[in-house]
């Protein structure tokens, strides 16, 4: 026999907006779903500490991920002066 599907943990790493991973663990909870070691990437909006609270009540960590939408010119920049 293995371990109920409701007790197992879930091991993953996903990248979501703040919001829909709330959304995502409020219905594995309902579910009743362990999402114990689920990782949630979250970007896109402010992680706010309800929002933390929530996505750790369903045993999942929520990492916050911030980016510039010109992050992709900047090792360019850095690196062109150094090709003179």
């Amino acid at each position: 026999m293995g371990v109920p599907s409701s007790q197992r943990a879930l091991e993953l790493c996903h990248l979501h907006l703040a919001a829909s991973a709330v959304r995502v663990c409020i219905a594995a909870a309902e579910a009743n779903l362990n999402l114990k070691g689920a990782k949630f990437l979250v970007t896109g909006e402010p992680l706010t500490p309800h929002k933390k609270r929530e996505i750790e009540s369903a045993g999942a960590i929520a990492i916050p991920v911030y980016e510039s939408p010109r992050r992709a010119w900047l090792p360019r920049a850095a690196t062109s002066a150094y090709d003179k």
